[in-house]
């Protein structure tokens, strides 16, 4: 069986249609692990992530993903929702960032939600917050596409994440670890 160490053409073409058939939650668990982050299967839940306070819970029903948060006992339900499993892959992205933050002492989310001039939340441009009639906010993006939130920090904070794929924001935690643990060491 060839696979990603054969560095033929056939070899890696392999690799590639393995890994493109896996479900994306299938990729998503797989760097969250590489990274040293705790992830398990929960029942009908498609990922797990345990951050000691917080458990951060990703499943799939009727076509629409769903991110739920429970803090010490106090489930707080759904925070995210998006028929688009890009959506959830970038906001479970955003968490990663802010636990690096919170690590290293930062913020976690707040400065990237301040946007307008005088401080206060906002979107980034070409993006709108507007209340749901159910209770949260949606998300408009410039293309329509929609993302239902809790609060409108974290969609805030979320149209700044929206403009880069899952593998940049990839690239870009890791970047961010090293820079931090340096300064840190410094």
């Amino acid at each position: 069986m060839r696979g990603v160490e054969d560095p033929t053409a056939e070899g890696v073409a392999e690799h590639g249609q393995r890994a493109a058939s896996r479900p994306p939650a299938g990729r998503l668990t797989e760097w969250l692990t590489r990274e040293g982050v705790r992830v398990s299967p929960s029942g009908d839940a498609q990922i797990l992530i345990d951050e000691g306070e917080a458990v951060h819970t990703v499943s799939e029903r009727g076509g629409v993903w769903t991110v739920q948060t429970r803090v010490r006992d106090d489930d707080r339900g759904p925070v995210v929702r998006s028929a688009r499993w890009e959506d959830i892959e970038r906001f479970v992205m955003m968490v990663y960032f802010s636990t690096i933050r919170r690590k290293h002492g930062l913020s976690p989310v707040g400065p990237l939600a301040r946007a307008a001039a005088d401080g206060s939340t906002g979107a980034a441009d070409g993006y709108s917050i507007s209340p749901d009639p159910a209770g949260g906010v949606t998300l408009i993006a410039p293309d329509g596409r929609t993302v239902w939130f809790t609060r409108d920090i974290q969609a805030a904070a979320f149209s700044r994440y929206d403009k880069f794929t899952a593998d940049e924001l990839r690239a870009q935690a890791t970047t961010l670890e090293a820079a931090l643990a340096e300064r840190a060491g410094a």
